[in-house]
Protein backbone atom coordinates (compact mmCIF):
# COMPACT_ATOMS: atom_id res chain seq x y z
CA UNK A 1 0.00 0.00 0.00
CA UNK A 2 1.44 3.37 -0.96
CA UNK A 3 1.25 6.30 1.43
CA UNK A 4 -1.40 8.97 1.21
CA UNK A 5 -2.94 11.50 3.54
CA UNK A 6 -6.47 12.61 4.22
CA UNK A 7 -8.17 14.96 6.65
CA UNK A 8 -11.22 14.17 8.78
CA UNK A 9 -13.35 17.08 9.96
CA UNK A 10 -16.46 16.94 12.09
CA UNK A 11 -18.96 19.13 13.89
CA UNK A 12 -17.83 22.41 12.37
CA UNK A 13 -21.24 23.97 13.13
CA UNK A 14 -20.99 26.82 10.64
CA UNK A 15 -23.63 29.41 11.34
CA UNK A 16 -24.82 32.75 10.13
CA UNK A 17 -22.15 35.39 10.56
CA UNK A 18 -24.54 37.35 12.79
CA UNK A 19 -26.14 34.39 14.54
CA UNK A 20 -27.43 35.75 17.83
CA UNK A 21 -30.30 33.32 18.36
CA UNK A 22 -28.12 30.25 17.77
CA UNK A 23 -25.20 31.39 19.93
CA UNK A 24 -25.07 29.82 23.38
CA UNK A 25 -21.38 30.13 24.22
CA UNK A 26 -19.01 32.98 23.33
CA UNK A 27 -16.90 30.49 21.33
CA UNK A 28 -19.91 29.84 19.05
CA UNK A 29 -19.32 33.22 17.45
CA UNK A 30 -15.87 31.99 16.36
CA UNK A 31 -17.06 28.93 14.41
CA UNK A 32 -16.93 30.49 10.94
CA UNK A 33 -13.54 32.08 11.53
CA UNK A 34 -12.18 28.78 12.86
CA UNK A 35 -13.47 27.03 9.75
CA UNK A 36 -11.85 29.57 7.44
CA UNK A 37 -8.56 29.03 9.28
CA UNK A 38 -8.93 25.24 9.02
CA UNK A 39 -9.53 25.50 5.26
CA UNK A 40 -6.28 27.47 4.90
CA UNK A 41 -4.41 24.83 6.92
CA UNK A 42 -5.91 22.00 4.88
CA UNK A 43 -4.89 23.77 1.67
CA UNK A 44 -1.36 24.16 3.08
CA UNK A 45 -1.19 20.46 3.98
CA UNK A 46 -2.54 19.44 0.54
CA UNK A 47 -4.11 16.11 1.56
CA UNK A 48 -5.32 13.69 -1.08
CA UNK A 49 -8.92 14.20 0.09
CA UNK A 50 -11.07 15.41 3.00
CA UNK A 51 -13.98 13.69 4.74
CA UNK A 52 -16.38 15.77 6.82
CA UNK A 53 -18.27 13.65 9.35
CA UNK A 54 -21.31 15.90 9.63
CA UNK A 55 -22.87 18.78 11.47
CA UNK A 56 -21.37 21.01 8.84
CA UNK A 57 -23.81 23.72 9.89
CA UNK A 58 -25.37 24.58 13.21
CA UNK A 59 -28.92 25.67 12.34
CA UNK A 60 -31.02 22.51 12.15
CA UNK A 61 -33.14 21.79 9.05
CA UNK A 62 -36.33 22.99 10.76
CA UNK A 63 -34.98 26.56 11.02
CA UNK A 64 -35.54 29.01 8.16
CA UNK A 65 -31.83 29.98 8.19
CA UNK A 66 -30.63 26.40 7.56
CA UNK A 67 -30.08 26.85 3.82
CA UNK A 68 -28.41 30.22 4.37
CA UNK A 69 -25.91 28.52 6.70
CA UNK A 70 -25.35 25.82 4.05
CA UNK A 71 -24.54 28.53 1.49
CA UNK A 72 -22.01 30.03 3.90
CA UNK A 73 -20.48 26.58 4.48
CA UNK A 74 -20.25 25.87 0.77
CA UNK A 75 -18.52 29.22 0.32
CA UNK A 76 -16.06 28.53 3.15
CA UNK A 77 -15.19 25.11 1.69
CA UNK A 78 -15.22 26.28 -1.94
CA UNK A 79 -11.49 25.72 -2.48
CA UNK A 80 -11.73 22.14 -1.19
CA UNK A 81 -14.85 20.90 -2.93
CA UNK A 82 -13.11 18.80 -5.57
CA UNK A 83 -11.59 16.70 -2.75
CA UNK A 84 -14.35 17.04 -0.10
CA UNK A 85 -16.73 14.23 0.85
CA UNK A 86 -19.51 15.08 3.31
CA UNK A 87 -21.39 12.72 5.64
CA UNK A 88 -24.63 14.26 6.94
CA UNK A 89 -25.02 14.92 10.65
CA UNK A 90 -28.17 15.57 12.65
CA UNK A 91 -27.77 19.35 12.20
CA UNK A 92 -27.57 18.76 8.44
CA UNK A 93 -30.53 16.40 7.86
CA UNK A 94 -32.26 15.82 11.20
CA UNK A 95 -31.95 13.13 13.83
CA UNK A 96 -32.61 9.43 13.99
CA UNK A 97 -36.09 8.68 15.39
CA UNK A 98 -35.58 8.82 19.13
CA UNK A 99 -37.32 10.72 21.92
CA UNK A 100 -34.11 12.13 23.44
CA UNK A 101 -32.52 13.66 20.34
CA UNK A 102 -32.25 17.46 20.02
CA UNK A 103 -33.10 18.02 16.32
CA UNK A 104 -36.32 17.11 14.51
CA UNK A 105 -36.33 13.69 12.87
CA UNK A 106 -34.72 13.07 9.50
CA UNK A 107 -37.19 13.64 6.67
CA UNK A 108 -37.31 13.69 2.87
CA UNK A 109 -37.19 17.50 2.66
CA UNK A 110 -33.94 17.82 4.65
CA UNK A 111 -32.51 14.88 2.66
CA UNK A 112 -33.19 16.74 -0.61
CA UNK A 113 -31.66 19.97 0.73
CA UNK A 114 -28.49 18.14 1.83
CA UNK A 115 -28.10 16.49 -1.56
CA UNK A 116 -28.61 19.85 -3.31
CA UNK A 117 -25.55 21.22 -1.49
CA UNK A 118 -23.29 18.18 -0.97
CA UNK A 119 -24.46 15.48 -3.43
CA UNK A 120 -25.40 12.00 -2.18
CA UNK A 121 -25.95 11.54 1.54
CA UNK A 122 -24.32 8.13 1.27
CA UNK A 123 -21.57 7.16 -1.13
CA UNK A 124 -18.27 5.39 -1.57
CA UNK A 125 -15.05 5.90 -3.43
CA UNK A 126 -11.77 4.12 -3.98
CA UNK A 127 -8.39 5.59 -3.32
CA UNK A 128 -5.39 3.46 -4.17
CA UNK A 129 -6.08 0.03 -2.63
CA UNK A 130 -8.60 1.36 -0.10
CA UNK A 131 -12.36 1.70 -0.28
CA UNK A 132 -14.07 4.50 1.66
CA UNK A 133 -17.75 4.18 2.55
CA UNK A 134 -19.80 7.10 3.85
CA UNK A 135 -23.29 6.46 5.23
CA UNK A 136 -26.17 8.58 6.46
CA UNK A 137 -26.77 7.36 10.02
CA UNK A 138 -29.54 9.91 10.60
CA UNK A 139 -31.86 7.97 8.31
CA UNK A 140 -31.47 4.69 10.21
CA UNK A 141 -34.81 3.50 11.62
CA UNK A 142 -36.68 6.20 9.69
CA UNK A 143 -38.68 3.70 7.60
CA UNK A 144 -38.31 6.05 4.64
CA UNK A 145 -37.51 4.58 1.20
CA UNK A 146 -34.03 6.14 1.34
CA UNK A 147 -33.16 4.02 4.39
CA UNK A 148 -33.95 0.77 2.56
CA UNK A 149 -32.07 1.96 -0.54
CA UNK A 150 -29.01 2.82 1.57
CA UNK A 151 -29.13 -0.55 3.35
CA UNK A 152 -29.29 -2.52 0.09
CA UNK A 153 -26.54 -0.39 -1.45
CA UNK A 154 -24.33 -0.78 1.64
CA UNK A 155 -24.69 -4.56 1.76
CA UNK A 156 -23.81 -4.88 -1.94
CA UNK A 157 -20.97 -2.35 -1.67
CA UNK A 158 -19.32 -4.06 1.30
CA UNK A 159 -19.71 -7.55 -0.18
CA UNK A 160 -18.20 -6.50 -3.52
CA UNK A 161 -15.20 -4.85 -1.89
CA UNK A 162 -14.64 -7.68 0.56
CA UNK A 163 -14.42 -10.08 -2.39
CA UNK A 164 -11.59 -8.13 -3.99
CA UNK A 165 -9.75 -7.74 -0.69
CA UNK A 166 -9.70 -3.95 -0.39
CA UNK A 167 -9.10 -2.20 2.90
CA UNK A 168 -12.53 -0.79 3.77
CA UNK A 169 -13.09 2.29 5.92
CA UNK A 170 -16.61 3.24 7.09
CA UNK A 171 -17.50 6.83 8.00
CA UNK A 172 -20.66 8.00 9.75
CA UNK A 173 -21.71 10.88 11.97
CA UNK A 174 -23.24 8.71 14.67
CA UNK A 175 -22.06 5.38 15.99
CA UNK A 176 -24.20 2.69 14.37
CA UNK A 177 -25.37 1.41 17.75
CA UNK A 178 -25.82 3.19 21.04
CA UNK A 179 -26.33 0.82 23.93
CA UNK A 180 -25.47 2.03 27.43
CA UNK A 181 -25.81 -1.50 28.81
CA UNK A 182 -23.08 -2.79 26.51
CA UNK A 183 -20.87 0.17 27.35
CA UNK A 184 -21.32 -0.52 31.07
CA UNK A 185 -20.54 -4.19 30.44
CA UNK A 186 -17.36 -3.26 28.55
CA UNK A 187 -16.25 -0.83 31.25
CA UNK A 188 -16.69 -3.52 33.93
CA UNK A 189 -14.10 -5.69 32.17
CA UNK A 190 -11.35 -3.06 31.85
Amino acid sequence: MSDFTFVVLTDTHIRLDKDGDQTVYPSDKLANGRNRHVVKEIARLAPDFIIHLGDVVHPIPALPVHETALKIARDIYRGLTDKLYVVPGNHDVGDKPNAWVPAPEFDEKSYAIFEKFWNNSYSSFDYRDCHFVLINASMLNSDLPQEKAQQEWLEQNLAANQKVGKHVFLFTHYPLYLNPVSYTHLRAHE
